[in-house]
């Protein structure tokens, strides 16, 4: 006698997916998830959604791949029943996107929050519906309609074991993206928040790959006392961090990468994540965060 598997059709087949979000990592998510079947729709303000329509097609490199084109769907308004949401808001429109939680439609459907370094004072507040946080590891930079990979194997941590997160590795199935599931952890938010927080300083006050400016005494030194500040910033958060951590994911920072936070008003938000800075606790890093706003102001 002889059985039939019954095999299961792929999770993403036909899926409704909105990506909320103008960020490098929203177009990357987009392309990800339509390259895997799914009906991917990208949420921009209506006031720039026109700008953003004649761009297609975009072009697309991915790491150690040939480049290719693609286009993608923008609207200014989730008027469809998405099966998952993704919030990945660039900088500036990191509160303004936040509204768009607030359609019937988006509050039934679960929401992967990739913003939290961002939003996460705020979205408790205004989303019933409780996010999986998002955290992901990889360099992309987008040039107007040029969408460029710089790590050929992208992570994407899950702050969730759930049902729904197991659903949501599965959309991301046979891409390039490695997805990994972890329980909750305040822990991780510290994590990853404090090497995006320190990278984007350094790179924002010289753009320059970070592993060939950390070989240079000055700035290994500066920071490593940034590092051990920032330590002690999570430590009042009740939060044990390792500086020499911090280090090694400055290390992991590929070259090529560039801040988002390359105008006044993202480099404000970029400050405003962690307010506590001051030149009496933290001089380096509030050292840095100066030699970033006189760049800016250059």
């Amino acid at each position: 006698m002889f059985f039939t598997k019954n095999v299961q059709p792929p999770v993403s087949q036909n899926k409704n997916i909105a990506v909320i979000g103008t960020s490098p990592l929203a177009f990357f998510l987009a392309d990800t998830l339509q390259n895997n079947g799914c009906q991917t729709t990208i949420i921009v303000s209506p006031a720039k959604l026109d700008g953003y329509k004649p761009l297609n097609p975009f072009t697309v490199k991915p790491a150690r791949f040939q480049s290719r084109h693609t286009n993608f769907h923008f609207a200014s308004s989730v008027d469809f029943k998405p099966d998952f949401c993704f919030l990945a808001s660039a900088p500036t429109e990191a509160s303004s996107d936040l509204l768009f939680l607030s359609a019937e439609p988006v509050k039934l459907a679960p929401l992967i929050n990739c913003s939290s370094f961002y939003n996460h004072r705020l979205l408790p507040k205004i989303s019933p519906t409780k996010e999986i946080s998002g955290y992901f590891s990889g360099g992309l930079n987008l040039n107007k309609n040029t969408l460029i990979h710089l790590k050929s194997l992208p992570k994407l941590q899950l702050c969730s074991t759930s049902d729904t997160a197991v659903q949501i590795k599965r959309l991301f199935d046979d891409s390039q993206i490695s997805i990994t599931l972890s329980h909750h952890n305040k822990t991780f938010f510290w994590e990853h928040l404090s090497v995006f927080f320190l990278s984007n300083l350094l790179l924002i006050s010289e753009p320059a790959s970070l592993v060939t400016r950390l070989t240079d005494p000055d700035t290994r030194n500066q920071a490593e006392l940034a590092a051990s500040e920032l330590v002690k910033l999570a430590k009042k958060h009740k939060i044990s961090l390792d500086s020499s951590e911090i280090l090694a994911g400055l290390y992991d920072i590929e070259d090529g990468s560039h801040s988002e936070f390359t105008t006044p008003a993202a480099l404000n938000v970029l400050l405003n994540i962690l307010p506590e800075i001051n030149r009496f606790d933290t001089p380096s890093l509030f050292r840095l965060s100066a030699n970033a706003v006189n760049k800016m102001l250059a």
